[in-house]
């Protein structure tokens, strides 16, 4: 949340509009906190209770790990790193070989 906002206003309305104002501001901070927290996440069934959102059928409660929903927010396999061919490791060499020898 923000900090406290001293304001001087001369007329009601004119605090009505700040009072508005700073809760709006406290809002959108909440917003905007909500979604850089959330912002890449998918959806994925939940693997405790594969997705029914209770443990079992025997009256149990709900799941704690996604709590009832059967879904679970987590972020997606980052894709697997690949290297370059070894042709253009040695191509990139070879460059900058000749830009050493070129700047002599």
């Amino acid at each position: 949340m923000m900090g406290v906002r001293i304001l001087f206003v001369d007329t009601p309305i004119q605090a009505a509009k700040v009072s508005f104002m700073t809760t709006y501001q406290d809002r959108k901070a909440e917003r905007t906190a909500r979604y850089h927290r959330e912002h890449g996440l998918k959806l994925i069934t939940c693997t405790a209770c594969n997705g029914s959102g209770i443990y079992d059928n025997h009256g149990t409660p709900p799941c704690g790990c996604c709590g009832g929903t059967g879904k679970v927010r987590e972020r997606p396999p980052s894709p697997p790193v690949t290297k370059p061919h070894w042709r253009e490791t040695l191509r990139r060499q070879e460059a900058l070989k000749a830009a050493r020898r070129a700047r002599r």
